[in-house]
């Protein structure tokens, strides 16, 4: 009988099999091991069909941004005193007094945001500013919405507080402190980027944010963004499962680590999604076809980056055999 590494192995070799995904790097973490696996090819197109996946490739990380880089650097700053959950977003950013809303909703989507701004066709700040000015929040919100804006207001708090742009900042604050190769925004070699989608007015994308508002704004943003290889995931990985970076010191107190693992307001703690109902194992995605799962109560980790949007979006076999292979790995005894 297989065991639960050799059976997520023989998953992740059939999707690339029947042309699912053209390739994929995993990796099983604990808290003193990453074991990294490799297969199938960067792409579909060109000289990308016949580039094999290797350890060097960098990965469009789309919306693990959100938990690596803001929730992280956010985390931080409630250690630091400078906020705390309940503060409201207008007490930071005075210009919106509006944002009625806490530090908390919006870290776990209950801010009653939009998911998204509905038109991104010439986006700029202008439309940001002009979309925060005005949106009016419900005082007691009652339902999850999963929001891309609330993460970009969560970027904005972190520029006001640490008074500089989010690359520095996650640079300064978490990257530089977990030995990572190539984590930040923007790819060290386009050589090493793996292609995501082929659009019609832009080709195909590779080395640069697949993220539309992300890559019209031209500057680092709290939603999208990062790029990295599978071991700087593992590195970040291993640093959320054990509460350690690795010279030893804690990542987040001991109480906020508490608030982490007691958080559950439909289904979404700390920036995280809860994988089950026991709220034993975090869990994220990204849109290009990236996630990380963290059994906190067994050390346990698992990372699939992929390109399952190259060459295009239309892929939900992906995505279901994703979930399911996650659900395997972690929930089945």
């Amino acid at each position: 009988m297989m065991n639960k590494k050799e059976q997520f192995n023989q998953t992740i070799q059939a999707l690339i099999a029947t042309e699912t995904i053209p390739g994929a790097s995993w990796s099983f973490v604990t808290p003193d091991t990453i074991e990294n696996h490799f297969a199938g090819y960067y792409g579909t197109i060109g000289e990308y069909r016949a580039k094999e996946m290797t350890q060097d490739a960098i990965y469009d990380l789309a919306s693990l941004t959100k938990v690596i880089g803001t929730t992280t650097r956010i985390l931080q700053l409630i250690d630091e005193k400078k906020i705390s959950l309940n503060t409201s977003i207008s007490e930071i950013l005075s210009e919106y007094s509006n944002l009625n809303c806490t530090i908390e909703q919006l870290l776990t989507h209950t801010a009653e945001l939009a998911a998204d701004f509905e038109n991104k066709e010439n986006f700029d700040w202008v439309r940001v500013e002009t979309y925060l000015a005005n949106v009016v929040l419900d005082a007691v919100p009652k339902t999850m919405t999963y929001s891309d804006i609330g993460y970009l207001i969560l970027g904005l708090v972190i520029e006001s507080l640490d008074n500089c742009t989010l690359d520095v900042s996650f640079e300064e604050h978490i990257f530089s402190k977990l030995n990572v190769k190539q984590l930040g925004f923007g790819v060290s070699s386009v050589e090493q980027a793996v292609p995501t989608e082929v659009k019609e007015d832009l080709g195909l994308i590779v080395g640069v944010v697949h993220d539309g508002k992300a890559r019209q704004l031209v500057r680092p943003v709290g939603s999208a963004g990062l790029f990295a290889t599978l071991n700087d995931v593992a590195l970040f990985t291993q640093a959320v499962m054990t509460n350690r970076l690795p010279d030893g010191t804690q990542l987040f107190s001991p109480s906020l680590f508490q608030k982490i693992q007691t958080t559950n307001q439909f289904k979404r703690t700390l920036g995280w999604e809860w994988l089950d109902d026991a709220q034993k194992v975090l869990y994220h995605t990204g849109f290009t076809g990236t996630s990380i799962g963290i059994d906190l109560e067994q050390q346990s980790g698992l990372i699939l980056l992929t390109n399952r949007i190259h060459p295009t979006r239309d892929n939900p076999a992906f995505l279901k055999s994703r979930i399911e292979a996650y659900q395997r790995y972690f929930l089945e005894s």
